[in-house]
């Protein structure tokens, strides 16, 4: 009988049984559309976790946040949530030291792209064919908040299939959508993007010191 592991669905825990002992990618997003609240910009992020690093890295976020429920967005509304964010931060630096984080920001959007889907979409290709380039420490898959509404979701496998058709991505990278709730793992990517749009709106670094990389779209 198989025992579920706290933070891990058994859609997400065949994704790894699928893809073996091997890098994974996390992703998330955030992104400013209303011209009135400064610079639109979309940003896509993504977590690199090797994956003998994943089941101690899963159990040690858990610990440090003391529930099942992690939001950055909610924990920055307080100054409790904030050092609470930078204690995050600091675990993610300071844990097994191969998790590496990449930002793709997208500025300047179209003037015609009101949603932010062709910003997007952009954005997320760049990420994609960044962190699972044909290098010796590639993601061979990639776990992604899953959006509201089947459209939405559908949208992002069409922009991993156009990235496929045009020999940007190689076919065999698995693209799982799930939820927080299933995955742990991706408190991560929204930890990542919420320091990233403390700069992006407020021009905070605090947060955002702690990010290793970032590429633009």
């Amino acid at each position: 009988m198989n025992t579920r592991v706290p933070g891990l669905s058994t859609t997400v825990a065949a994704l790894y049984d699928q893809t073996r002992a091997q890098r994974v990618a996390y992703i998330d997003e955030t992104y400013s559309l209303d011209l009135s609240h400064g610079e639109r910009f979309y940003t896509v992020t993504a977590v690199l976790i090797e994956a003998d690093a994943r089941d101690g890295l899963r159990t040690g976020i858990r610990q440090e946040v003391g529930s099942d429920y992690w939001h950055t967005t909610e924990e920055l509304r307080t100054a409790a949530g904030r050092a609470r964010t930078l204690s995050l931060l600091d675990y993610l630096a300071d844990s097994h030291g191969s998790e590496a984080c990449v930002v793709a920001h997208t500025r300047n959007l179209d003037a015609d792209d009101h949603d932010g889907e062709l910003a997007r979409s952009r954005a997320l290709t760049r990420l994609l064919t960044n962190v699972c380039s044909e290098t010796d420490d590639a993601a061979v898959a990639v776990v992604l908040e899953a959006r509201r509404g089947r459209a939405l979701s559908n949208r992002d496998a069409a922009t991993k299939a156009d990235a496929v058709a045009t020999g940007q991505l190689d076919a065999r990278i698995r693209m799982l959508q799930t939820s927080p709730r299933d995955e742990n793992l991706l408190w991560l990517p929204d930890l990542v993007c919420s320091a990233h749009r403390q700069v992006a709106t407020r021009s905070d670094r605090e947060l955002f010191d702690r990010i290793t990389t970032e590429i633009e779209a």
